[in-house]
């Protein structure tokens, strides 16, 4: 089962930098800032041809000013979409040609794939960040999926798994499997609850004493939902707790005090995103007022 493979590992500083060089590369990025250099334009181009090839049927534009922002018009399953290259693109100046190769064609793959038809047994609970959710909000309003906003930049959002893709999970599409928004949540919770590792309350001191690592291979960001549980650990490790949250196979958490160790820390989560096609947040968070605030 994939739930054997989760293991909760305590590691310092020095280890978590080692850490960073293997996580898991996963497509389907999330933005970053504009990049409009002769390198962006040609890797834009490069992807730009390699998905018409794939699928033809669609037109492919990059953004103005943003050329790593794919438009998409005439896809045969939707008028108008938006998607990134932003995170391969850097992901692809610290890896080998041949590598990078492999993460474009993998990309594309994904994102030209024929999905699958989804059923209520692929509902799932992501976390993303705000930058991300940005992009959602953009849905119109009656088709956006059921979400909770868990902390200043961090959203708690529904989504469809399949073997290859994550997908959002739409008012309409809920319908169809007979589940009311709230029906859909308790049953997208529960299915992904199966993959994420936790710190028990009771054990919170004693593991949080190093920085501890929730792995895995999908969904482990979701181990932030659960508020009333983080709630808990908060008010018996105390005000230093801090989490973060890189990649969905990987959340940090730990007790670090304001000062050059919190600096550390945040410098290597920072690190973490940049190699992680699919960062979910940069930013090291504490727990506040029964919400998650960014580390400051």
């Amino acid at each position: 089962m994939i739930k054997d493979l989760f293991a909760s590992l305590r590691l310092d500083a020095r280890l978590l930098a080692l850490l960073a060089l293997c996580l898991p590369a996963l497509a389907v990025p999330g933005a970053l800032a504009a990049q409009d250099t002769p390198g962006a334009r040609a890797f834009a181009r490069d992807a730009i041809a390699l998905f018409s090839e794939a699928l033809p049927e669609a037109t492919y534009t990059s953004e103005p000013g943003d050329p790593l922002q794919i438009n998409i018009t005439e896809h045969p399953e939707f008028d108008t979409g938006t998607f990134n290259l932003h995170r391969v693109y850097n992901l692809c100046q610290s890896i080998s040609a041949q590598e990078c190769d492999g993460e474009i064609a993998n990309f594309v793959a994904e994102l030209t794939r024929q999905p699958a038809q989804p059923t209520a047994a692929d509902l799932r609970i992501i976390v993303r960040d705000a930058q991300y959710w940005g992009y959602v909000s953009e849905i119109d309003p009656s088709e956006r999926p059921p979400h909770r906003q868990i902390g200043e930049d961090l959203y708690a959002i529904l989504a469809l798994d399949s073997p290859v893709s994550i997908s959002l999970a739409l008012p309409s599409m809920l319908e169809g499997f007979g589940l009311s928004q709230s029906e859909a949540w308790a049953k997208g919770l529960a299915q992904t609850e199966a993959y994420i590792p936790t710190i028990p309350v009771s054990e919170a001191e004693s593991l949080l004493e190093g920085l501890v690592v929730l792995a895995g291979e999908e969904y482990v960001g979701t181990a932030l939902v659960d508020l009333e549980r983080w709630g808990k650990i908060a008010e018996r490790v105390g005000p230093d707790l801090i989490v973060a949250v890189a990649s969905d196979q990987l959340v940090l958490a730990g007790l670090v005090p304001q000062g050059p160790e919190l600096s550390d820390v945040k410098a290597l989560v920072i690190e973490d995103c940049n190699v992680a096609p699919r960062c979910i947040s940069p930013n090291v968070y504490r727990f506040r007022d029964g919400r998650w605030v960014i580390a400051r």
